[in-house]
């Protein structure tokens, strides 16, 4: 899983239409064992929040909401 993810996160970065970031944000969702609704809303919280930004990764932040 851990190369798994940063493959999944590369393609939801260069996704250039609507339709491929949400197949990508959907892979990343199904590779983390959450919802979709759950990425974006951790990735719009931590751009609204820059304290959030701060923290090393988003995927550390899904492993604990996870949990």
């Amino acid at each position: 899983m851990l190369i798994e993810i940063p493959v999944v996160a590369v393609k939801t970065l260069s996704a250039r239409t609507d339709e491929e970031m949400y197949y990508a944000m959907k892979a990343l969702a199904n590779s983390m064992g959450t919802a979709p609704s759950t990425i974006i809303r951790l990735a719009v919280a931590r751009l609204l929040d820059p304290a959030r930004l701060a923290k090393p990764s988003i995927f550390e932040e899904l492993k604990n909401f996870a949990r």
